[in-house]
């Protein structure tokens, strides 16, 4: 357990040109890119959300707005 600590010091020490968070090999680099996939994609989604949910919002009030407006004309209707 021991030796197996320092090989994993020495492995991020050495001066190879390579970032800390790459030097694990392929399993550190598939974890960093789907990380980042992940931040990409959920930043798009989030913008997405943010511009369809207030459109279709807006015809939900639009609708239960004209609802109400027939509902108020068959109320004067009704009080004349």
């Amino acid at each position: 357990m021991k030796f197996q600590v320092i090989y994993g010091v020495c492995l991020l020490q050495e001066d190879n040109g390579m970032p800390v968070h790459l030097k694990g090999g392929s399993a550190d680099a598939l974890l960093y890119r789907t990380t980042m996939a992940l931040t990409v994609l959920g930043e798009k989604t989030l913008l997405c959300f943010k511009l369809i949910f207030p459109v279709f919002f807006l015809k939900v009030k639009v609708k239960l707005l004209v609802q109400t407006l027939e509902t108020y004309s068959e109320l004067v209707q009704f009080l004349r």
